[in-house]
């Protein structure tokens, strides 16, 4: 409870910014589950590991969506006050929303005066832009990482001639990873990196931080259904993936879906790539691999 109450003001600019998407919360701690309808129910610890802004350019550019939101028109002035400014602009006091403030106005994105307890101000042609290149992605993410939901396997299981893990082991890194760098993004799998805490917040972590999901139902396991339909709940782009001879036992729920089918670890590969870059783009990272020695 102690860091809860020391980054309340964290809490509520989340909660102000999800209210003003139509999307509001309700704060849950520890064990207890409020649940009414129409809100989310997020705990308050998941709200300070990963939904406030992780830089100051995400700072930046979510507190302008937050002014773009309270504009109901071009040229509308904006004059939150007190605590209503700070939650806005993600600020814990009244240096942070001067700063925030004179930081937009220096990137042309805003126009209009502090005073004592808020400030006044509308959004330029500069900003409104700005918000419409927000809006056609996720603010204030680096769109650099796709995170894969799969089956890690079990000495017990076979497929083929191996143990299940190691042959989702293999899977991996001779096709997915290959298959998602080649795209220009990197890879996530979660058992992969290294942490502390609950793997389940780990997961909800790393698929927020990603700018797609590659769902693979090789073996059909029932995490793999969760993940994918996390990501599809935030508006993630899911590909779905599976072993040839794997696809025809699809759940209903995902059989209906364009399953990207591969029966190698290099088609795979191959197909993937094509795939996301078919779907979603070249990614960032692929410039920085020109020149790279092979």
């Amino acid at each position: 409870m102690g860091r809860v109450s020391a980054d309340r003001w964290r809490l509520s600019a989340v909660a102000r910014e999800m209210d003003l998407r139509g999307r509001p919360l309700l704060l849950a701690d520890g064990t207890i589950q409020p649940q009414v309808s129409g809100y989310e129910t997020v705990q308050a610890t998941e709200i300070l590991a990963s939904r406030f802004p992780r830089s100051l350019a995400e700072r930046f550019d979510r507190a302008l969506l937050n002014l773009a939101r309270l504009s109901k028109h071009f040229g509308q002035l904006v004059q939150p006050t007190g605590g209503h400014g700070r939650s806005l602009v993600f600020a814990e006091n009244d240096d942070e929303v001067y700063f925030t403030i004179r930081a937009l106005e220096a990137r042309g994105y805003t126009s209009g005066d502090l005073h004592s307890g808020g400030f006044t101000l509308q959004l330029t042609p500069e900003g409104w832009g700005r918000v419409e290149e927000l809006r056609a992605g996720r603010a204030g993410e680096q769109f650099t990482q796709a995170f894969v939901a799969t089956w890690f396997g079990n000495d017990k299981d076979r497929i083929g001639d191996r143990s299940s893990a190691e042959f989702c082991t293999g899977a991996f890194l001779a096709g997915f990873k290959p298959g998602i760098n080649n795209a220009g993004y990197s890879e996530r799998r979660i058992d992969f990196k290294e942490f502390n805490d609950d793997v389940m917040d780990e997961i909800i972590t790393e698929i927020r931080r990603s700018k797609f999901v590659v769902a693979d139902f090789t073996g059909h396991r029932a995490g793999v259904y969760y993940e994918a339909g996390f990501a599809k709940g935030l508006g993630l782009t899911v590909i779905f993936t599976c072993r040839k001879d794997h696809v025809e036992s699809a759940h209903f729920d995902t059989s209906h879906m364009n399953h990207l089918t591969w029966s190698s670890f290099g088609e795979l590969a191959e197909k993937l790539e094509r795939r996301i870059v078919a779907t979603i783009g070249q990614g960032p990272l692929a410039a920085q691999r020109v020149g790279e020695p092979t």
